[in-house]
C-alpha cells in the first residue's frame, strides 16, 4: 500500500483524516516540524498533507524544506487552512500546492478530494514520463535527436549566446567488428557519460545516432 503523511498537531484533524485515509493508504503521523522532516528524508508519499492551523506544527517550515529539497514536484502537497485569506491560497497554489482543506470536514468529499489529488498527480507524473521517454536515446540516457532539436529551438529563441559541438568516435566500427557491437555499446555509453560529466550543467546533451554525439552550451560567453 502507498503511503501518506499527516503534519497535523491536533488530535482531531489527525482522527478526521485517519478515518478518510486508513482504508486505502498506510498513514504516517508527525505531530510536529521535526518528525514531519524525518519522514520526509525517508519516505516517499502518495499526498503530503500539511497543517497550517496549529502552533504546535509549524506548516510552513514543512512546505519550506519540500520547496528547498524539491520534494513539492514529486509528491502531492495539500495543506489545512483555518481561515480564507485568497493572497496565501495563491501563493500556496503557485508553489505547487495541489488542494487546501478547512473544517467542517465532510467524510465522503474530503475522501472524493484527495483521490481526485492523488489520481490527477499521478496521471501528470506518468505523462511527464513518456514524454521524457519520447526525448530520451534508450542507450545512453542522453537526449536523442528529436529530444535535442527541440530543447536547441527553444535556447536559440531566448537569444542568449550559445556553442554547439558535434564529434563522433573513429575507430568504433573496427571496434564492433572486431570486438563485439555490445563492447561498441559500452564504450558510446562511457562517451556519453563523460559528455555529460564534462559539458557545463545547463547543457544539452544528445547521442543523434551511431557513434554521433551532440552537444548545445548555453551562455557560452567565449570561444575558449
Amino acid at each position: 500500500m502507498e503511503k501518506v503523511l499527516l503534519a497535523i498537531k491536533d488530535f482531531q484533524n489527525i482522527r478526521s483524516f485517519s478515518s478518510f485515509l486508513s482504508d486505502d493508504y498506510i498513514v504516517d503521523v508527525a505531530s510536529n516540524e521535526v518528525d514531519a522532516i524525518n519522514f520526509l528524508q525517508e519516505n516517499q508519499y502518495a499526498l503530503v498533507l500539511i497543517d497550517f492551523t496549529s502552533e504546535g506544527m509549524n506548516g510552513q517550515s514543512v512546505l519550506e524544506y519540500m520547496q528547498k529539497a524539491k520534494q513539492i514536484t514529486n509528491q502531492p502537497v495539500s495543506v489545512i487552512l483555518d481561515s480564507t485569506n485568497l493572497q496565501q491560497e495563491l501563493d500556496l497554489f503557485n508553489i505547487g500546492c495541489a488542494e487546501l482543506f478547512r473544517k467542517p470536514f465532510d467524510s465522503i468529499v474530503t475522501r472524493k478530494r484527495i483521490q481526485n489529488v492523488i489520481t490527477i498527480f499521478m496521471l501528470k507524473k506518468n505523462v511527464s514520463a513518456y514524454e521524457q521517454k519520447l526525448v530520451t536515446d534508450p542507450l545512453t540516457g542522453l537526449l536523442n535527436r528529436d529530444g535535442f532539436e527541440t530543447n536547441v529551438r527553444k535556447a536559440l529563441k531566448s537569444k542568449v549566446p550559445g556553442a554547439f559541438i558535434m564529434c563522433d568516435l573513429d575507430g568504433l566500427k573496427f571496434i564492433n567488428d572486431n570486438y563485439t557491437h555490445q563492447v561498441g555499446d559500452n564504450i558510446i555509453q562511457g562517451v556519453g557519460k563523460v559528455l555529460k560529466k564534462t559539458m557545463p550543467e545547463d547543457s544539452f546533451v544528445a547521442h543523434i545516432s551511431g557513434d554521433e554525439f551532440c552537444v548545445y552550451i548555453n551562455n557560452a560567453k567565449s570561444q575558449d
